[in-house]
């Protein structure tokens, strides 16, 4: 027999579950089976939480969302590259007698292209984020 009580602990008012088991029947319940285990329910929730959070703050700096799946929490986010002004950037290499072309090539090879993340909570509860290629 397997009885649950579930409440909050007076010590570190964390929500815990009581499992208590009987080893047979007629015996009463002994505080030696009992068994303190936190609520899963709670933790999930904590870490949809947490997910959504970092979320939000992608979505602030420009990500888009492209594919999300909330039965195994991940999501794969986008964001647009620069739009790289070529006019403007000729001009100043020009003054800086070819100085300002490195930065130039920056812009356009590496801040011009889509930047694709994969944001993602692994079995342990942790979020981790990854680049998509």
């Amino acid at each position: 027999m397997l009885i649950t009580k579930s409440g909050y602990c007076d010590s570190c008012s964390k929500f815990l579950i009581l499992l208590r088991h009987n080893c047979s029947s007629k015996t009463r319940l002994n505080l030696n089976h009992t068994i303190i285990m936190k609520n899963q329910v709670l933790t999930q929730e904590e870490d949809r939480i947490k997910f959504s959070k970092i979320l939000k703050e992608k979505m602030k700096k420009g990500f888009v969302i492209v594919e999300r799946n909330d039965k195994l929490p991940f999501a794969v986010l986008s964001k647009k590259g620069q739009k790289v002004n070529h006019n403007v950037n000729f001009i100043f290499s020009c003054a800086t007698l070819g100085l300002w072309s490195i930065p130039w090539m920056y812009q356009s090879f590496v801040s011009s292209r889509e930047k694709r993340i994969l944001v993602a909570i692994d079995e342990d509860g942790n979020t981790f984020e990854d680049k998509c290629f």
